[in-house]
């Protein structure tokens, strides 16, 4: 009879086992050099130093809070989406042109910082946000909002000081 073998069995986690059996609840992510488990990191905030956001990031599905302030991000991967637990997004002073449109799927999401960065505008998806409370947008070069801007039935903080806002949906 084969012996069990502990380990991680998830074959997208960074210490994927392929021997084993039983999983331990080992299984992580790589990401900056430091490993992140997948069942048990609820919070990660990376401040100041990188460039860009792997897809990994979208396999933390248990996520509640993700700081990346600071950065020089230009872009988010589309796999920021799959993260549904997430409730805190603070993107604050990065290089960010744009939004990606999976960002609409964060249900759970209450609070998005996207201040202090380069976008000009935000995405029509963003009208999905069921439980956003506050977004704050305020120190871009936004000139429009989408329509759908007026879908966020709990929004009780918009942010939008300092853009470049013509007209209003």
């Amino acid at each position: 009879e084969p012996e069990d073998v502990y380990g991680c069995t998830d074959s997208t986690a960074y210490n994927y086992n392929p021997d084993a059996t039983i999983d331990d609840g080992s299984c992580c992510i790589e990401l900056f050099g430091e490993c992140y488990n997948i069942e048990t990191t609820t919070s990660l905030a990376i401040v100041s130093g990188i460039t860009s956001l792997p897809e990994s990031i979208g396999y933390l599905i248990n996520l509640e809070s993700l700081t990346l302030s600071w950065n020089q991000l230009t872009s988010l991967p589309e796999s920021i989406g799959y993260l549904n637990n997430l409730e805190h997004l603070n993107l604050y002073n990065n290089q960010l042109t744009s939004l990606p449109e999976s960002i609409g799927n964060l249900s759970s999401l209450e609070e998005l910082n996207v201040s202090t960065n380069q976008l000009t505008s935000l995405p029509e998806s963003i009208g999905n946000l069921d439980s956003l409370v506050t977004l704050h947008a305020k120190d871009n070069q936004i000139t429009s909002l989408p329509e759908s801007i007026g879908n966020l039935s709990n929004l009780e903080i918009l942010d939008l000081w300092d853009n470049q806002i013509t007209s209003l949906p």
